[in-house]
């Protein structure tokens, strides 16, 4: 009795994790429907007691116990040589040899898998079906059949296939191969990955941004294909978006520390392999909120803010000033737009668990979110819908209740800020701990070094010892899950409380004769129920919009020139330098009219660094609009300046509430003074 490599890989998984799995973790990680893993898992059993070793065992929820994983474990030398390949197994194998061999010939592969001729041309046929939906042929040559296609093309799709193979590829030290996996082995043996590693934790260490595992995982795979490539004298011929791509920070950042890879492989990157790299590292997923780079910030700002509001109206807990939501949806929009215009499908769905668990998030996030759909001509799909649903079903617990400081926990997620968000937010809702961080795999040992951790919950397998306990969950608890985590004595869920809603019932009823005291009293009684919530460093929109920065009724011939007379009343009144004036301008020639955030309404503003002195804002109203790029008629120019990207937060909701609910337009458009303008804003904001 022979053991496919298929049952041979999920032996392995399971010995990997103590003998314990599940059909649904299983079916994921070996892309498979559950019921071919069922059907796996009957013949594995038939193997097992040829073998004088128990059969599986099978627990209710599809739950699966190895019992003799270790003696399975120490007979995995001798499991390659006598394991036989199934139909998918053998395709990709074949799939592998072709395109990274480039050339395939079909009577050597018959004799080398000892297979017929009949079901070499079949598996061939299957073979080209899949490369050509990616611009890619096996053309027949006297010498055998040759991969053709453009590099970018045949790169995309030689990442698709080794990313599959990642785990094994970077982690896993088992002795347990499959015949696929050893000739990957081989093939990646001379592209060091440690020097890999060193290359892209330099570049997230510069960048400030720590991206998830599997964007670390993707990046690295890339690299060594790249590298390879390159010593085959295979080059991109083109990239997209070069402009674009060379003017961020991120292209800056790579091009400081191509010299690690260059060196240690002996090659070099020309202009367009760096380009390609920083096009990988702008669509990972970071876990850090502050480095991300927009190139029309302020109006991704505005959408999410309009995103926000159109949510909230539907519920009865407010969200319009909750920082955190703001921040985690920012922070998740980039890789969103990226993956939705590269058509990159997410491969960690959890759309069907939220709409399970939360149905009326998830529908009024799916009607909430149509604005951005219809700015950016994307269309969001259910499962990107669902990571979103889940920042607001976190949002609205939050504010109604607050987190105290018990148990540290460490969150270990391989999958990103959103299954890891996920699952954060179903332990908030069952214990009262206090989560450290959300963290991927590889930086496991550098965060234990510099963080105190009494309990780790992951989603994945963590094979090193380590002194900590390390609880493996789904990223949707089940009750196994929790009956798991009760054992470690967390605090269940109880109610915490905000100071400045302690302060109000204080100041209803009584006179405060020394705030600061009793705020350092209440804190002292209540002690970490409480959370100081009422540190307030904001801007409002007429603490940046003053009267000395409006200008009514100009004339301007071009929108350069109403642009820069906007930016010289900053630069006048102290606010920014020459520098960013003559940005501003620029930015619009560069990326178009992005600046338009509303019918006749434009916002000029830049990143430019060291430029801007203070937050500041100039208005600027014309007599006759000027045609903005893209046909675009401007008649009110809003110059806008941001000192540390977090004090406009408030002003800047100030501003969308008016334009978008106090028609702006047309009272900014009727002033005859500043003063005007000053009263109409006073006037509408409370």
């Amino acid at each position: 009795m022979t053991l496919s490599n298929r049952g041979s890989s999920i032996l392995k998984i399971l010995s990997m994790s103590e003998g314990k799995g599940n059909i649904k973790s299983l079916a994921k990680s070996l892309e498979l429907a559950e019921r071919t893993i069922r059907y796996e898992l009957e013949k594995i059993d038939d193997y097992l007691l040829s073998r004088n070793m128990k059969p599986l065992e099978r627990t209710f929820g599809g739950n699966i116990f190895f019992e003799e994983y270790e003696n399975f474990t120490q007979q995995a030398e001798n499991l390659p040589s006598e394991s036989m390949m199934d139909t998918h197994e053998r395709r990709n194998y074949i799939f592998f040899k072709a395109l990274f061999k480039e050339k395939i010939n079909l009577t050597k592969l018959c004799e080398e898998l000892d297979i017929s001729r009949t079901t070499i041309k079949n598996d061939v046929k299957y073979l080209r079906e899949e490369l050509s939906k990616n611009n890619i042929s096996l053309r027949a040559y006297q010498e055998g059949l040759i991969l053709e296609g453009t590099e970018n093309d045949i790169r995309r799709e030689q990442l698709k296939f080794l990313k599959r193979y990642s785990n094994s590829m970077f982690y896993d030290t088992s002795q347990i191969r499959t015949k696929t996996e050893k000739i990957i082995e081989e093939y990646i043996k001379s592209v060091d990955f440690k020097v890999i590693k060193s290359f892209i934790d330099n570049v997230q260490k510069k960048m400030n941004k720590v991206i998830s595992d599997e964007a670390y995982n993707i990046i690295a795979v890339y690299l060594i294909i790249t590298v390879l490539r390159i010593k085959k004298e295979k080059f991109l011929e083109e990239i997209g978006n070069q402009n674009f791509l060379a003017d961020t920070e991120e292209f800056r950042c790579i091009s400081s520390f191509k010299d690690i890879l260059e060196k240690e492989f002996e090659i070099e990157f020309c202009h367009n392999e760096i380009l390609q790299i920083t096009d990988y590292f702008l669509g990972s997923h970071t876990y850090n909120f502050e480095q991300s780079y927009y190139k029309n910030w302020i109006e991704i700002e505005i959408l999410v803010k309009k995103f926000i509001a159109a949510f909230n109206k539907n519920i009865h807990t407010d969200l319009s000033k909750d920082r955190i939501l703001f921040k985690e949806i920012i922070n998740h929009i980039k890789p969103t737009l990226y993956r939705i215009k590269n058509r990159i499908k997410l491969e960690n769905s959890i759309y069907a668990e939220v709409l399970n668990s939360y149905p009326n998030i998830f529908y009024l996030t799916k009607k909430a979110i149509k604005d951005i759909e219809n700015y950016l001509g994307v269309e969001f799909s259910d499962d990107e819908t669902a990571f979103l649903a889940i920042y607001f079903k976190g949002a609205i617990d939050r504010n109604k209740f607050k987190e105290k400081d018990l148990k540290r926990v460490l969150v270990v997620c391989a999958h990103g800020y959103g299954t890891s968000k996920l699952l954060v937010q179903q332990l908030n809702e069952i214990y009262t701990i206090n989560v450290v961080q959300t963290i991927p795999r590889y930086m496991l040992e550098k965060t234990l070094e510099e963080e105190r951790v009494d309990l780790i919950i992951s989603t994945i397998n963590i094979e090193n010892k380590i002194d900590i306990p390390v609880v493996k969950v789904n990223s949707v608890l089940t009750q196994e899950d929790i009956a798991v985590l009760d054992k470690y004595e967390l605090s269940r869920q109880k109610k915490r409380f905000f100071l400045s809603e302690i302060l109000n019932i204080i100041e209803r009823n009584c006179v405060i004769e020394n705030k600061e005291e009793l705020i350092e009293d209440l804190n002292g009684y209540f002690e970490n129920k409480l959370v100081d919530d009422t540190e307030q460093n904001d801007l409002r929109l007429s603490d940046i919009l003053t009267e000395e920065n409006i200008l009514l009724n100009q004339s301007a011939e071009t929108w350069e020139e109403a642009v820069i007379k906007g930016g010289e009343i900053l630069l006048h009144n102290g606010y920014v330098s020459k520098k960013y004036v003559d940005s501003l301008a620029e930015n619009i020639k560069k990326y178009g009219s992005y600046v338009v955030i509303s019918e006749g309404i434009a916002l000029p503003h830049s990143k430019t660094d060291n430029a801007v002195l203070k937050t500041g804002m100039s208005l600027v109203t014309l007599k006759e609009p000027v045609i903005f790029p893209g046909d675009k008629k401007v008649s009110i120019i809003l110059s806008f300046s941001s000192f540390d990207m977090n004090e406009h937060f408030t002003a800047l909701s100030d501003l969308n509430e008016l334009i978008f609910g106090h028609e702006f337009f047309e009272n900014i458009m009727k002033a005859r003074y500043p003063k005007d303008v000053i009263r109409y804003i006073n006037t509408r904001l409370i």
